[in-house]
């Protein structure tokens, strides 16, 4: 029983560290990198001064004070259930923004990491779950797939490029004179980047049998496809990236609470302390000199708290072994 008592209470921390780090990058990411703490002291400090501002005004109006005191209690619940429900639908929105921009950056790095055979494969894939039909590799160096889509033959251009440019006219030149020509009967460019004006113009207007697919129109196939990262694996991402973070500021910490570091932190303050008897500015050394007593002080203190930590880890461990 106290085993499994121990085991839930362990999973409750962890939900909640969890939680708690998920909630801080999002507020990090909204108010320009204050902490969830820093915004919820800030919130605290606006709503004792709005309280206080109208009990005041209140009091000021009415000359009594229980009166006030009840008004400005009803109105002041009011006013926080009123910008609870406000902020928290804003909240929600950044969410999904964030969310989205991390998702798209997930997406298009994974993209960026792929080949330009790679990227076909990739496409291929894609393209066969959403039309529910089967694309075969072309013998035709200007379409990469060919394949039949309710009875119609499609010609498939996969074009991989950095996001900084946009696919031209001219590279689609000889695609657009396939389907002219009837080699093919419609055409599909997919790639991961986006198109000129020139061609969603042409492609809107000019040639109805023109199918782009920029990367905005990828990420809502691969949302229709269940591909796209949503909601719980976006949290996962986050919670794994900060879970990095704390443990690499743990080692951190860990390394300074070294012993060998500590008694060199002493020696070095003994040594700028006696310095500072034969150097022109002996008032800094001496500071210095303080600075280091101090760091030496908690790193000692850290180091001997870990060495005891540990120590009572091992006698548990013996005595659970024995048992």
């Amino acid at each position: 029983m106290e085993k499994l008592f121990n085991k839930d209470y362990k999973q409750f921390i962890k939900d909640s560290r969890r939680k708690r780090q998920i909630k801080n990058f999002y507020m990090k990411k909204m108010k320009d990198g204050k902490s969830r703490k820093a915004v919820f002291l800030d919130s605290i400090f606006s709503k004792i001064l709005i309280s206080l501002i109208l009990y005041l005004s209140l009091l000021y109006y009415t000359n009594t004070w229980t009166l006030s005191l009840i008004m400005s209690i009803i109105l002041f619940g009011v006013y926080n259930y009123i910008s609870y429900k406000i902020k928290n639908k804003i909240y929600s929105q950044k969410v999904a923004d964030i969310n989205k921009e991390m998702s798209n950056r997930l997406i298009s790095s994974k993209i960026i990491n792929l080949s330009n055979k790679e990227f076909l494969e990739y496409n291929k894939d894609i393209l066969e779950r959403y039309y529910n039909t089967s694309f075969h590799e072309s013998n035709n160096k200007d379409i990469d797939l060919i394949g039949k889509i309710d009875g119609d033959l499609y010609g498939v251009k996969s074009i991989k490029k950095g996001l900084e440019h946009s696919i031209s006219l001219r590279e689609l030149n000889n695609l657009i004179e396939g389907i002219e020509d009837g080699k093919i009967d419609k055409a599909i460019v997919i790639t991961n980047t986006y198109f000129t004006e020139e061609v969603i113009e042409l492609g809107n207007e000019g040639l109805k049998n023109l199918i782009l697919i920029n990367f905005d129109e990828l990420t809502k196939i691969l949302k229709e496809l269940e591909l796209y990262p949503q909601g719980k694996e976006i949290e996962d991402l986050i919670h794994s990236r900060r879970e990095q973070k704390r443990k690499k500021i743990l080692k951190e910490r860990k390394g300074f609470f070294v012993l060998n570091k500590v008694i060199r932190y002493f020696i070095l303050a003994i040594a700028l302390w006696v310095l500072s008897y034969v150097v022109s500015y002996p008032l800094y050394y001496r500071f210095m000199s303080v600075i280091l007593i101090i760091l030496a002080t908690i790193g000692l203190f850290g180091y001997l708290t870990r060495w005891l930590r540990d120590k009572k880890e091992i006698s548990l461990h013996k005595w659970n072994n024995v048992v």
